[in-house]
């Protein structure tokens, strides 16, 4: 796709990157004689009218072409600056996308039969813990009897759902979400929501990441440059009607993806990248040091910022299930209940009984919140700067990265609880990707200077992973220090440190001996 430079889908996103970007939504909003046209085909269809059907591709040829002069002659200067920066990501998304990972279906089936164990344990576990051996945790109805009605939990009403246009809110949610909430009241809640939870994801993993249809023994995948407010891909199954998304899959689902034959997978990775921006952003200084201490772990030092522990006795398993977690929750502002429901009641827990307090369900979102508290109680300047960025998109209706790129903001900053907190995320989060993405760019021009020895994958949230012939170690150089870029946020300049792991799996890879800084 050499010429393919002009697209009113990437115009859109670069314009108001939160409206949806279907081809009759933007000529809603762009063209003054709009007329809905796309019921058009479904009707040609059941008519077996091909003149019918040759019109509604006519009208979505003619629509396209009108939107793409409008744009051409009434595109902000801001939208054209998003959009030369992210539209040429395109060429690497498409490539990957055709790329794929290489199967090792022997792996595969071991792994879906452990996920296959571990439904039929839960199954097992909750007819005995609720006495019937017909349970069937996948059935809402049924889940729904047993939690609310039998043992009596309160309803969490998390959500909204809509029916024939009207917005009303879910009672009595059996989704994760108000299954979390409801497991958070009661330690025999917990037991039984914990193992539906569980159920769930496993079944899910099985139809999802093991069942998945093969394209000459590959998984495929598409990669949309386009498919987030804040600049980061998103991932789905392929166009071509195989695969499954590559983002979001679970670390014991990594181990049946292979580099091709006399080849080495390698990945490398924004060490702490959103923290780090975070630092930057806020001019935290305190964030900055303790992020930039060389020798020392930065989530481990928060345990002697947060709880006076000893940086020695910080354990690997409170580092990741209690500190990575409160970072992560202020990040996205994220509410006490809210974190629970995220973090999970036993990591919560946990943490309690790591710290010597006592907490129990009836108390455990007010342990939630002093969590949270934490953060901001030793990196003060973090809620200074949620300040000014929410005066930026009361004045403006937009949000100024240092290094360029602009989101426009719809609605009431004040009114509305979700756009604070939206935008709080998207400054590091955009941010992030967007000094990942001068990497990527980089990696795309190697790719054509090494297109036998090298092959790109995907772009996995801070990480890139690809594959280099065994023996071209110099290759794998290359494409690591394509991530060395330097930025200069507030005056100071932020360098990202890039750690890497190879190997002959996606799961078990270990790190590189040298990191990039």
């Amino acid at each position: 796709p050499r010429n393919f430079c002009l697209d009113t889908m990437a115009m859109m996103h670069a314009q108001y990157s939160s409206l949806p970007k279907s081809l009759d939504f933007i000529a809603s909003v762009i063209l003054p004689d709009y007329q809905q046209w796309k019921p058009q085909a479904e009707l040609a269809s059941s008519q077996k009218d091909i003149r019918q059907y040759w019109e509604y591709n006519a009208k979505d040829t003619f629509n396209t072409a009108r939107i793409c002069l409008h744009y051409l002659k009434h595109f902000p200067a801001y939208a054209r600056r998003n959009y030369a920066s992210q539209f040429k990501l395109v060429y690497p998304s498409l490539y990957c996308a055709f790329e794929g990972f290489l199967i090792d279906n022997n792996k595969r089936e071991d792994l879906r039969q452990a996920r296959v164990t571990v439904v039929e344990e839960m199954l097992k576990e909750l007819r005995i813990l609720l006495a019937d051996p017909n349970f069937n945790p996948g059935s809402p109805q049924q889940v729904k009897k047993y939690i609310y009605e039998i043992l009596g939990a309160k309803d969490s009403k998390i959500g909204y759902r809509k029916k024939d246009g009207v917005k009303s809110r879910i009672v009595q949610g059996t989704d994760e979400k108000n299954l979390t909430a409801v497991g958070a009241q009661h330690p025999i809640l917990f037991a039984v929501t914990s193992r539906i939870l569980k159920y769930r994801e496993a079944q899910k993993a099985i139809g999802t990441y093991f069942d998945f249809k093969q394209k000459n023994n590959r998984l495929l995948y598409k990669i949309n440059p386009f498919g987030t407010d804040t600049g980061r891909m998103s991932a789905k199954k392929s166009d071509l009607w195989c695969g499954t998304q590559i983002q979001n899959i679970p670390y014991y689902a990594k181990e049946f993806l292979i580099p091709d034959e006399g080849f080495m997978l390698c990945e490398p990775d924004n060490s702490q990248s959103e923290a780090r921006c975070t630092a930057y952003l806020s001019e935290c200084m305190k964030l900055i040091t303790a992020l930039e201490t060389p020798g020392i772990d930065f989530y481990r030092s928060l345990g002697t910022l947060f709880f006076q522990m000893l940086y020695e006795i910080v354990t690997t398993e409170f580092r990741n299930r209690v500190l990575k977690k409160i970072v992560h929750g202020t990040n996205y502002m994220m509410g006490a209940e809210t974190f629970v429901q995220n973090a999970g009641v036993d990591n919560i827990l946990f943490a309690a009984r790591t710290l010597g307090i006592d907490v129990t369900h009836a108390n455990i979102k007010a342990f939630a919140a002093q969590l949270l508290n934490r953060y901001h109680e030793a990196f003060p300047e973090v809620r200074e700067w949620y300040a000014k960025v929410k005066n930026e998109i009361a004045t403006t209706h937009m949000l100024k990265s240092p290094m360029g790129h602009v989101r426009y903001f719809f609605g009431d900053i004040h009114k509305k609880y979700q756009i604070f907190s939206s935008a709080v995320a998207h400054g590091p989060q955009n941010l992030s990707v967007s000094i990942l993405n001068i990497g990527w760019w980089k990696q795309w021009q190697l790719q054509k200077e090494e297109p036998v020895d090298f092959r790109m994958k995907a772009q996995i949230h801070d990480s890139a992973p690809f594959q280099y012939r065994i023996g071209r170690e110099d290759i794998r150089k290359k494409a690591i220090d394509c991530f060395n870029n330097p930025v200069v946020i507030h005056g100071r300049t932020l360098k990202i440190p890039v750690d890497y792991k190879e190997g002959l799996n996606w799961m078990n890879m270990k790190k590189g001996q040298e990191n990039v800084k």
